[in-house]
């Protein structure tokens, strides 16, 4: 497994790793979703399941965007290997209940099919950096410092599902939604495309990079988006570029509105754009 000790370090903003939220269950074709053992007070990080996988089947990931502000609110919690204590997990709250909620509803009803056995839920941050600084408003800082720090940090994303090999990769990170110079949210108006201009403003803002064209010599630092152009589109082509071809790749809406909407895998749109330097 990667170490990302050092590379988290380059930052000064909260941190949190990744996590094992829970384990899927089949058995004759029933799905069941349980907390890992002892959840409340041990924390499953990527090289616990490194060490103990060969136990279970291969894990079905979900990438969601970055943390926020339960994700840090936590109390009592040790590393299952190193004993250490833990003061921040993925999802730990509303969204990790979610998941554990409807995750294994959403998989029947999409008719993906499993053999029996025990499948890990790992859950991935694309950023494991608090983007939105605390702030319960997500649309005042989150999408802006994740542009920020995406075209250095993508890297460590595509290091991370590198090291796994899932039987399913989830996409259900967020559009990232935020405001606009007037102080309208840039979904404001409900249409895509209007939203999507605003999200290339704002990346060309915070990165310094404006959409290629065609005949453009592609160079880095250069960032993609897949499908959509949000953080979902962003997200999308990395995980495309990790696993394409090699495992099945579904979207969904990010697992904070799965009680009010019940989750679906939605159609990806053949889209790829790419920012790069002028």
């Amino acid at each position: 497994m990667a170490d990302n000790t050092t590379t988290e370090q380059s930052h000064d903003l909260k941190v949190c790793r990744d996590e094992v939220l829970a384990v899927l269950m089949v058995r004759g074709g029933q799905y069941q979703l349980r907390k890992t053992a002892n959840y409340d007070t041990c924390f499953v990080g990527l090289d616990a399941y490194d060490k103990f996988k060969g136990r279970f089947k291969k894990p079905i990931v979900v990438v969601t965007e970055s943390p926020h502000i339960e994700e840090f609110i936590v109390h009592g919690v040790r590393d299952i290997l190193t004993g250490e204590h833990v003061h921040a997990r993925p999802v730990n709250g509303a969204t990790g209940r979610n998941i554990r909620d409807y995750l294994a509803g959403l998989l029947f009803r999409e008719q993906i099919s499993l053999e029996d056995g025990n499948y890990p839920v790992i859950v991935i941050n694309a950023l494991h950096e608090q983007c939105s600084l605390g702030v319960k408003d997500t649309c005042v800082h989150r999408t802006k410092n994740f542009l920020r720090l995406w075209a250095d940090r993508k890297v460590f994303l595509e290091q991370r599902l590198s090291a796994i090999e899932p039987l399913l990769v989830i996409n259900a990170c967020t559009v990232g939604d935020f405001y606009t110079e007037n102080g309208s949210s840039a979904y404001s108006s409900g249409n895509r495309n209007t939203f999507e201009q605003h999200f290339i403003d704002l990346v060309q803002q915070q990165t310094g990079l404006s959409i290629a064209q065609s005949n453009q010599n592609i160079t880095e630092p250069c960032i993609g988006a897949s499908g959509s152009i949000d953080l979902a589109g962003l997200t999308m082509f990395v995980i495309e570029k990790v696993y394409d071809g090699r495992t099945l790749i579904a979207k969904t809406t990010h697992p904070a509105a799965w009680s009010r909407k019940q989750p679906s895998f939605q159609r990806r749109r053949n889209r790829v754009v790419l920012f790069t330097p002028q």
